[in-house]
C-alpha cells in the first residue's frame, strides 16, 4: 500500500464497447462498487498465482440506463454538475475513473479547433512563422499584433512568441475575455509545453530551452499557473479590446501584424487596411488568414459552401460574414500602402453555372478564380 489513494489502478485496454448491443453490455459482471469482479477459480485447479497485495484494477464500466446517451450530451451534463459545484466524488473509484477521463479527453481535444490546444499552436506556427518560406517574419526584439485574437485565450501563440525573443506582444479583441483567470492559466500551460517538449511545436527550429525561460523572466510562472494576472509583465503582453478599425496603439509600432479567420468579418475592410497600415512600420508584415465560406456550413454540412452569396443585401455583413471574396482582398490593403509579397491558397470549390445563376450581384458577375477560392493565407508588407 503507498499512499493514500494510490492503491488502485486503471485498465482501460479493453476493445471499444459497441453500444448498439445491449445484451453485451448487460452481460457484463460488476459488483456494486463498480470493480470489476474476477472471474470466480477454483481453489484446488487453479491457483492464484498473483501477488499478495496486488494492486485492484479498476475498469470504467458502462450504465445501462446511460448508453443510449450522446457523448456529448454525458459531457454537457458532467460539466454543468461541476461547474454548479456539485460535489465530485473523492473515493479511490471517483479518482481513478476521473483521471482516465481527463487523460481521454486530453488527447481527443488535442486538435486545431481547441483554442487551448498544442495542435493549435503548431498550426500557428507554421502558418505565420513559416519556416520554410523566404518572407519568414522577424521574432527576435520584434513586436507582434493579432487581430481577432478570441475572448477565450488570447494569449497563447503570443506568449510563444515573446518565449522565442520577441519583445512585445499585443492582442486585439472587441470582446472582454470570457475567464481571465483561465487564460492566465492557459500562458503557464504554453510555458510547460515548450519547455517539456518543444519540438512537438516548433519542429522546425531548434531551441535551447535556457533561452525559452530566460526570454519570460519577467513573467511569474507560479502567479500565471494559479490564475493570477500579476504574473503578466504589462510591458511585454496586452490585451487591448478595440475595434480593428481603431486601435489604441502609437504609429509605426508593429513589426508584424497576423490574424487568422478574421478579415472576413470586419463590415468596412477599407478602415481596417488603413489603421494596419497605420500601426505597421515600414517594412513590416501582415499576414492574414482568410476563410471565404458561409460560416452556416460549419454547423450544418447540407448548406452549400457558398450558399451566402445568393442572398441579394447591400449590408456590409451578411451571414456574420463581409463575403468579400478572398482573391479581392489585397487590392483593399494595396489601396492602402502594402504589397503583397506571397499569397497561397487553401481550399477552391468548382463553381458550376447553375451555382453562378443561383448568386445575387455582384458575385454572379465576377471572374471565376475570385469565385471558387474558399480560403487562403496572404503575407503583405507595408511600403
Amino acid at each position: 500500500m503507498g499512499l493514500p489513494g494510490e492503491d488502485i489502478e486503471i485498465d482501460s485496454s479493453q476493445e471499444e464497447p459497441n453500444h448498439g448491443n445491449k445484451e453485451r453490455e448487460d452481460s457484463r459482471e460488476q459488483s456494486a462498487s463498480g470493480v470489476k469482479e474476477q472471474p470466480q477459480r477454483d481453489a484446488e485447479n487453479v491457483p492464484d498465482q498473483r501477488p499478495k497485495g496486488r494492486l485492484e484494477r479498476l475498469q470504467a464500466r458502462h450504465r445501462n440506463s446511460l448508453i443510449e446517451v450522446p457523448t456529448l450530451d454525458l459531457v454537457h451534463e458532467l460539466a454543468a454538475r461541476l461547474s454548479d459545484n456539485e460535489p465530485y466524488p473523492l473515493s479511490e473509484e471517483g479518482i481513478a475513473v476521473g483521471k482516465l477521463l481527463q487523460d481521454h479527453l486530453a488527447r481527443l481535444i488535442d486538435v486545431h479547433n481547441n483554442r487551448f490546444s498544442r495542435s493549435r499552436l503548431r498550426d500557428y506556427y507554421y502558418a505565420y512563422i513559416r519556416p520554410h518560406s523566404s518572407t519568414r517574419p522577424p521574432i527576435i526584439d520584434a513586436t507582434w499584433v493579432e487581430l481577432g485574437a478570441g475572448s477565450q485565450n488570447p494569449g497563447a501563440f503570443l506568449f510563444l512568441l515573446l518565449m522565442m525573443g520577441a519583445k512585445r506582444g499585443i492582442a486585439v479583441d472587441l470582446e472582454d475575455i470570457q475567464d481571465p483567470s483561465l487564460a492566465w492559466k492557459a500562458l503557464a500551460d504554453v510555458a510547460a509545453m515548450m519547455l517539456v517538449d518543444p519540438m512537438s511545436i516548433l519542429e522546425w527550429d531548434k531551441v535551447e530551452r535556457h533561452d525559452l525561460l530566460s526570454n519570460i523572466a519577467s513573467f511569474d510562472l507560479a502567479k500565471l499557473r494559479a490564475g493570477d494576472e500579476a504574473g503578466i509583465d504589462p510591458q511585454r503582453f496586452t490585451y487591448l479590446q478595440n475595434s480593428a478599425e481603431s486601435i489604441l496603439l502609437p504609429d509605426g509600432v508593429a513589426d508584424v501584424v497576423y490574424s487568422n479567420a478574421f478579415l472576413e468579418h470586419v463590415p468596412d475592410m477599407d478602415a481596417v487596411a488603413r489603421e494596419l497600415a497605420r500601426i505597421t512600420r515600414p517594412g513590416g508584415l501582415n499576414i492574414h488568414g482568410i476563410d471565404g465560406k458561409d460560416h452556416r456550413h460549419y454547423a450544418d454540412a447540407s448548406i452549400p459552401q457558398l450558399k451566402f452569396l445568393e442572398i441579394s443585401s447591400n449590408e456590409p455583413i451578411v451571414e456574420i460574414c463581409n463575403r468579400i471574396r478572398p482573391l479581392a482582398i489585397p487590392a483593399v490593403f494595396e489601396r492602402h500602402g502594402f504589397t503583397v509579397v506571397e499569397q497561397e491558397v487553401f481550399e477552391r470549390i468548382d463553381v458550376t453555372d447553375e451555382m453562378r445563376m443561383k448568386f445575387a450581384e455582384p458575385y454572379r458577375s465576377m471572374p471565376q478564380d475570385h469565385l471558387e477560392v474558399l480560403s487562403g493565407l496572404i503575407v503583405f508588407r507595408r511600403l
